[in-house]
């Protein structure tokens, strides 16, 4: 058989192993159901490649930027006068999310 338990003080155990590969998986509870849907937990099961981030990242690579001539602006200040062309940047990240 592919797939077994391992046995543990003469029980079965709760891990099973696939090719001798022990499974895991792993899950995100995210609110719960109304109450007359039955109030249950909702649950996502993971990506098996999902790492949990140690950090919260609030910037990404995620953005537009539009290189224009110095001359279409009419506001600018003194050091970026010197520059021929200036580099707009805008986020467009409407969320924090992960990278998988």
């Amino acid at each position: 058989s592919h797939i077994s338990v391992m046995s543990v003080d003469g029980r079965d155990g709760d891990v099973a192993y696939v090719d001798g590969q022990r499974v895991s998986v792993q899950y995100l509870r995210v609110g719960q159901e109304e109450k007359s849907m039955g109030g249950r937990s909702r649950k996502f099961q993971l990506r098996h490649d999902f790492v949990p981030a140690s950090k919260i990242q609030t910037e990404d690579d995620i953005s537009a930027s539009i290189i224009v001539p110095r001359t279409a602006l009419s506001n600018t200040n003194a050091e970026e006068v010197l520059h021929p062309s200036l580099k707009m940047t805008q986020n467009c990240e409407l969320r924090l999310f992960q990278r998988p």
